[in-house]
């Protein structure tokens, strides 16, 4: 788990302890709250599936479950808040040692493109702590809902000069997400030093700006890229081009 945030529509900064998801089956936990899935995918003409809430502690827990419709812009997430994707029910105390089954209903859209969203699960405090400050945990996972056609993603990578080193900037043209994993970029010396994320989400139609330094990245160097990602392996190539 690690803290970040997210703005929601109404322009909310929101901060808490966010345990990650990836895209593949597996179980999300903060602390005594287990999720699963903690990824979803919906097929075309799928409007309906189920996330479960599991108590793994001793005593009772409150869990609040909200639909939020996902974007990305300029490197940051947005959340706000969409009518498209229902969940029943939105409030639950779960008993220790006890599982809720949420209902997730996705209302009829068309488009030719992947829709993405995210449900948050926020743990309702009921005991301050000694600060007397109330601290939610909460649980994010993304919803992606594919249209008809089969589709994937499409990259393109480009390097510019920097004021502190290169700028890679990887472009998602397609129309559905990537979510890569494990970035590395290698210039004539050897490794660059990548700082940020090397792991994140893509969605359609969106950039992300990532900064990297190390000898053997001077102008006109042909960068090489690796990372892997839902889709399968990338190896990609770029040459640093002077800042526009």
């Amino acid at each position: 788990m690690y803290r970040t945030g997210f703005t929601t529509g109404r322009g909310l900064r929101i901060a808490a302890l966010v345990a990650t998801s990836t895209a593949m089956p597996g179980t999300a936990l903060a602390q005594t709250i287990a999720i699963s899935p903690v990824g979803i995918s919906l097929a075309p003409g799928q409007a309906t599936t189920v996330v479960r809430i599991t108590n793994r502690g001793t005593e009772a827990a409150a869990i609040q479950v909200r639909p939020f419709a996902w974007a990305q812009q300029a490197g940051e997430e947005s959340l706000s808040p969409t009518p498209e994707l229902l969940v029943s029910p939105p409030l639950a105390k779960i008993a220790p040692g006890q599982t809720q089954t949420v209902r997730l209903l996705l209302k009829p859209r068309a488009s030719t493109a992947e829709v993405a969203y995210r449900i948050l699960f926020d743990q309702i405090p009921t005991q301050p702590t000694s600060g007397g400050i109330r601290v939610a945990l909460r649980i994010s996972i993304p919803v992606f809902a594919l249209p008809s056609a089969a589709v994937r993603s499409r990259l393109s990578w480009r390097a510019t000069t920097g004021s502190d080193g290169v700028n890679i900037i990887v472009v998602n043209d397609g129309p559905r997400h990537a979510r890569l994993n494990d970035i590395k970029i290698f210039g004539s010396a050897g490794s660059l030093s990548l700082r940020g994320p090397t792991t994140f989400y893509l969605l359609p139609g969106t950039q992300r700006q990532l900064s990297v330094s190390g000898p053997g990245s001077a102008l006109g160097t042909a960068l090489r890229i690796t990372a892997s990602s839902d889709e399968g392996d990338i190896a990609a190539s770029a040459t640093i081009q002077p800042r526009p």
